[in-house]
């Protein structure tokens, strides 16, 4: 929030002066600033996601892939519900139809979802099949 006290000096301009008008402010600024944080990281989710849909077969990190879908999907994962990742760090890209795997992945992570009633937890978990 660097431009903060700019950004002040329009939001206070010609409004009544005193404490609880100035959190109000504070507080509205900090929504915004989390919900434009919000905004980028779901499409960044996005652009990963459909860039899958313009090749057919290609090589595909499964890790970010899960990631895009669970960014994606956020809105609609029950707050009771834990999502528990276990990545194989050592796990290599692999080559598949992207936009298909995607679709895997929504389904999946949806299904487990809407079987658990907002209580429990997915896991998230790749491995290198040696």
């Amino acid at each position: 929030m660097a431009d903060l006290p700019v950004a002040w000096k329009k939001i206070t301009r010609g409004l009544p002066r005193g404490r609880r008008y100035a959190d109000d402010r504070i507080s509205t600024l900090e929504e915004l600033e989390q919900s434009t944080a919000r905004i980028s990281e779901l499409v960044g989710a996005i652009k990963t996601y459909s860039y899958m849909h313009k090749a057919h077969i290609q090589n595909v990190d499964v890790h970010e892939g899960n990631e895009s879908t669970l960014t994606i999907l956020h809105h609609k994962i029950k707050n009771g519900i834990e999502i528990i990742r276990e990545y194989d760090p050592l796990l290599d890209q692999i080559t598949v139809y992207g936009s298909e795997l995607n679709q895997v992945w929504t389904n999946l992570i949806d299904n487990a979802d809407d079987a658990m009633n907002g209580r429990g937890k997915i896991w998230i978990r790749t491995k290198q099949d040696l």
